[in-house]
């Protein structure tokens, strides 16, 4: 905390200079406890708003450095000191140990741990050999350093960081990617409101380099992006989608197909399967696990990706009447769990005619970015992108 005040100091008199009508640093959101995200709420309660970039990332002294430096500078729009990507592990085993942290956070990040290995060729041991390396704790809130650092650095994940969602987030942080809103490319499909941010966290709405997207398309599903009133100061929104059809499924409860493609790019899994040659239908990609099989996008299943997915699924003909249907998921137990229920509903109908979806109620646990429970439409013809939630 005492390693950012510095940084804080300079964002205060950065922020008071570009608008004097500001008080610096008041750094108290609006907010509602049903919406608002759990990393949010957490680090919020903690007292670790002011103290974590971006909201739950920990910043090293050169990151810090390089960042207070570009301000001086007055090269506010053009943030080189830190990247859309920080350095990568390589392909070595990520060495990480947990210390003090409950049961359920403990199995909940095994299970998020397990999401990436399932998806990438990333691969993270308990209790490896390493200098390099992560010490986990049950500290104040949810937060992560971004990529490897160097030495022992350190996640945190308080007992209240206890959906996967939260968890997954934090693991992708220590993969080395920073937030999705803060591309390059962001303005084609957000326009940040500035009006509506809380003073003092204008800096966690800046743009980073051109030069680490990867060719990886921007997507407002992506588990790294903001959710759309983060950092409000009166519970307005702080992004204004470019479809406006997306602006309440802003974020991610799970690694997006685009989450895993970043990952695989950057660390150069597709390279394992040279010189095995497959064909994948519906977007899919090879699976840099088992190359002579595809990686599906969601809705999508079969070794090649021309069939459905596998596990739960419900197959509908539409009509030309209304048909109603009650859908539901998961177990009524107050107790959370530590991985998901997930169904998929095919509706089909007759070629040149559009299928009509109404939502009438809904009833569970509502949230910011469905990390908790939701339904997910997807009505484009490229299946990759996260759909409507």
């Amino acid at each position: 905390r005492l390693r950012l005040s510095r940084f804080q100091d300079e964002m205060a008199k950065w922020d008071t200079d570009f608008d004097p009508s500001r008080q610096p640093l008041l750094r108290e959101p609006m907010h509602s406890d049903m919406l608002e995200s759990e990393i949010s709420r957490t680090n919020r309660i903690g007292g670790l708003t002011s103290s974590l970039f971006e909201g739950d990332i920990q910043l090293t002294d050169e990151q810090l450095t390089s960042l207070i430096s570009t301000h001086k500078s007055g090269h506010r729009s053009t943030r080189q000191a830190v990247t859309h990507l920080a350095s990568s592990w390589g392909r070595d085993p990520i060495p990480y140990s947990i210390y003090n942290i409950s049961d359920h956070v403990r199995e909940t990040l095994h299970n998020a741990i397990h999401h990436w290995q399932n998806l990438t060729c990333v691969r993270l041991i308990e209790d490896g050999k390493g200098k390099d390396r992560v010490s986990i704790y049950a500290n104040e809130g949810c937060s992560s350093t971004v990529g490897r650092v160097g030495g022992d650095q350190t996640m945190s994940l308080a007992d209240s960081c206890k959906s996967l969602g939260t968890v997954i987030h934090e693991v992708e942080h220590l993969l080395g990617v920073f937030h999705t809103q803060s591309r390059d490319d962001r303005d084609s499909y957000v326009t940040v409101l500035s009006e509506n941010i809380m003073p003092g966290s204008e800096h966690d709405f800046e743009k980073y380099s051109t030069s680490s997207t990867l060719g990886i398309p921007y997507e407002y599903g992506s588990l790294l992006h903001y959710s759309d009133t983060l950092f409000s100061s009166n519970g307005q929104p702080t992004l204004l989608s470019s479809d406006p059809v997306y602006q309440k499924s802003m974020g991610g409860h799970l690694p997006s197909f685009y989450d895993a493609a970043l990952i695989n790019t950057f660390y150069g899994c597709y390279a394992d399967c040279e010189g095995i040659l497959i064909t994948c239908h519906n977007g899919g990609v090879q699976d840099v696990n088992e190359c002579s099989r595809c990686l599906c996008p969601q809705g999508y299943g079969g070794r090649y990706c021309e069939g459905d997915p596998d596990g739960c699924l419900l197959v509908f003909d539409a009509r030309d009447s209304i048909q109603k249907t009650k859908i539901s998921v998961g177990h009524n137990t107050k107790t959370m769990q530590t991985d998901y229920d997930t169904c998929s509903y095919l509706f089909k109908s007759p070629p040149g005619y559009k299928v009509q979806i109404r939502i009438e109620a809904l009833a569970g646990a509502l949230s910011s970015s469905c990390v908790y429970a939701g339904i997910e439409v997807k009505g484009k013809m490229d299946a990759r992108p996260r759909g409507i939630r």
